[in-house]
Formats: C-alpha cells, sequence, structure tokens
C-alpha cells in the first residue's frame, strides 16, 4: 500500500460518467504533464457500451480504453438497471456531450454549488479535448 500512496489521487469534481472519464484524463495530465498511453476503468459490465461512446465523443481512439467489466447488479436489480442503461444511451446519443436536455439537468441537480462546471477550465479540458468547446 506505501508503494501506491505517493502515486494515488482522486478527480472529485465528476457529476456523470462522461465528465469522470474526462475529468479523470485531465487530473492525469494536471499531475503528469502528458496524456495517458491507456485509459483503463473498471465499472459495471452493462455500462461498457456508454463508456466506449464517451470515449469517442471526447475523440479518444478506441484501442486506448481498456474496460473491465467486475460484476452486475443481480435480478430484478440488474434488469432495472440495463432498463435505465438504454435510456440513458439514447440520452447521449442525442447529446454526446451531455449538454442539453435530461443530462444537462442532471449535472445541474448533482452540483448545486456548481463545483463541476468549473472543472472544465481547472483541468484544461478545451486543450486535452478540441471537440469540447466552452462557453
Amino acid at each position: 500500500m506505501d508503494r501506491v500512496k505517493g502515486r494515488a489521487t482522486t478527480e472529485d469534481f465528476a457529476r456523470d460518467s462522461l465528465e469522470n472519464l474526462a475529468f479523470s484524463v485531465g487530473r492525469f495530465v494536471q499531475l503528469t504533464g502528458e496524456m495517458p498511453y491507456t485509459i483503463v476503468i473498471f465499472g459495471w459490465v452493462f455500462k461498457e457500451e456508454r463508456y466506449r461512446r464517451h470515449a469517442e465523443a471526447l475523440g479518444i481512439e478506441q484501442w486506448r480504453l481498456h474496460y473491465y467489466g467486475v460484476n452486475n447488479p443481480e435480478g430484478e436489480a440488474l434488469a432495472m438497471a440495463k432498463k435505465g442503461e438504454i435510456k440513458t444511451l439514447a440520452d447521449f446519443e442525442a447529446s454526446p456531450l451531455g449538454r442539453v436536455g435530461i443530462l444537462a439537468q442532471k449535472r445541474e441537480q448533482r452540483d448545486p454549488f456548481l463545483r463541476g462546471s468549473g472543472a472544465y477550465r481547472y483541468y484544461q479540458l478545451e486543450k486535452l479535448f478540441p471537440l469540447l468547446r466552452f462557453q
């Protein structure tokens, strides 16, 4: 544990999965000065497609993304989660960067003090991901 402690960090501003990916890359660049060669994500099995779409929306090459599905909810919880994921994928299809509609509303609800919105500039994401242009 001590070997990792000095290299471990967190990202505290993300309000949804797209921001989780973008802000984590931003945090990495902030600490190391360079883009990661690969991006490794551990998460629910059923969310892999979402993260692949996020990478595409951000202009991250698919070969850089390594997604490891570690588990899934079981039974009725899995059925409900998959149903929700279909809706979320459709929402991100309509707004790949999550700027409008229900996705933008969810971000606002998850961030009443507007901490996350400043993270775009804090991590200089417009430089890292040219597809992102912020007001």
